[in-house]
């Protein structure tokens, strides 16, 4: 049995070995199953039973426990077998696994059927932070117990990825008979295993036990992106003149400019470009063209759009521009007429935002916007009929204050002068009189 185990150790399913094969357990949470009853080289199973033994070597994963069994490595190396191993895009990876039948040698007991079948997830998992992609493998026989094992291993990556079986890279290998090409063991029910030939009879001992091993292909997956951007000049500038917003009157044409372009490294099929015309601007029927580059023998480069025949527009349905792949870009162009300003909101300045967008399959929508500021102009209400000041109502005279009459003073000979003259008036006044009489 020494001799057995050395010779496997040193020469185990066509790999280049080193000293230095034996690891440490990569990966303790790894799934793998089911429960079953152990056994070791010493006190081997009296049935037919699979990687069951937990003192075996040549399993190489630092234990020597069979329930161990799938294992991954990045070179054809036992000593770069691991239970994870990180990836790159476009790198080929191993994928390996171990069969060894325990039932005890001296009894002759031949498993039947036995296959090997792998599944391997399709797409990688984000696992505390890692794009995670699970590698599960299986022995199955259809008279062992139990009927089948399996065992997880795992790769990693920085991106999200997936992998693919490398055709024609399966072999089984043991030590007495060599390797063995088999059937892709990733498809239907896997492929059979055996020892002389691949009969999917495998007799217990050690010397009958081998490791399958095939190869798969990383691919990160292709991340596509893009952009879009909107622009509007007058109709008959030039190109220096396009721009995000300009001003207008009633009746100008304004030709306005879409630019997509795909910023990732996947392929966008059939993107649809859309704008959504506001109140305020009319689409010129037939104005669209289309520039790419399959559109370069066209006149001018511009594929002329006929409305007509693609049944809208691209400011109804909007217009399929094709596929692209990074750094590729579309530019769609159209002209609209700015109509009469009276239906605008607001009088003065009113903001007409012309909004477009892009529709794709696997990256959703984008939108992008150009402006265009009219003027409204409101003529304004006339005055209305003065209204006359009421009637005042008149402030009476203020009554007059009686003005007191003079005193003389009664003081010196100014008063007696005074008093003379009067009595010299009446006198003669009264002697007048008198004549009259007589």
């Amino acid at each position: 049995m020494n001799k057995i185990i050395k010779k496997i150790a040193f020469a185990t399913a066509g790999l280049a070995v080193s000293a230095t094969a034996l690891l440490p357990l990569a990966d303790a949470s790894a799934l793998r199953g089911p429960n079953r009853t152990t056994f070791t080289l010493q006190e081997p199973a009296t049935y037919v039973t699979f990687n069951s033994i937990t003192n075996n070597p040549a399993v190489y994963n630092g234990t020597g426990d069979e329930r161990d069994f799938v294992k991954v490595a990045l070179q054809n190396s036992v000593s770069a077998m691991t239970e994870s191993a990180k990836v790159t895009d476009g790198q080929e990876a191993y994928v390996l696994a171990y069969v060894h039948n325990d039932a005890r040698s001296d009894l002759n007991l031949v498993a039947r059927d036995v296959m090997s079948k792998f599944n391997i997830s399709e797409k990688s998992q984000v696992v505390n932070g890692t794009n995670q992609l699970t590698v599960t493998g299986y022995v199955n026989s259809s008279n062992a117990n139990p009927s089948s094992v399996y065992d997880d291993a795992y790769f990693t990556a920085d991106k999200p990825f997936s992998v693919e079986y490398v055709k024609d890279s399966a072999f089984y290998s043991n030590v007495a008979n060599g390797s063995h090409v088999l059937t892709d063991p990733t498809t239907g029910n896997g492929a059979k295993l055996g020892y002389a030939s691949m009969d999917g009879n495998i007799p217990g001992c050690m010397e009958y036990s081998g490791w399958v091993r095939f190869k798969v292909k990383v691919n990160f997956d292709k991340t596509s992106d893009y952009t879009l951007t909107k622009q509007v000049r007058f109709d008959g500038q030039g190109a220096q003149d396009w721009k995000p917003t300009l001003e207008a009157k009633a009746g100008d044409i304004l030709n306005f400019k879409l630019v997509y372009t795909h910023t990732g490294e996947g392929t966008q099929e059939h993107v649809i470009i859309k704008d959504v015309l506001p109140a305020g601007l009319e689409y010129i029927k037939n104005s669209t063209t289309l520039a790419n580059i399959s559109t370069k023998s066209e006149p001018n480069g511009l594929l002329k759009i006929d409305d007509d025949k693609i049944g809208g527009s691209v400011v109804t349905n909007g217009i399929d521009i094709g596929g692209y792949t990074n750094k590729s870009t579309a530019v769609v162009m159209f002209n609209a007429r700015v109509l009469d300003t009276s239906t605008q909101p607001i009088c003065g300045l009113n903001t007409i935002t012309n909004r477009a967008k892009a529709i794709t399959q696997n990256d959703g929508e984008k939108e992008a916007t150009a402006s265009v500021i009219v003027e409204k102009i409101c003529t304004p209400p006339p005055d209305p009929d003065p209204t006359p000041d009421p009637t005042p109502t008149p402030t009476p005279d203020p009554t007059p204050t009686p003005t007191p009459p003079v005193v003389i003073p009664k003081t010196g000979a100014e008063f007696g002068g005074i008093i003379g003259l009067g009595s010299a008036v009446t006198a003669g006044a009264y002697y007048l009189t008198n004549r009259k009489r007589s």
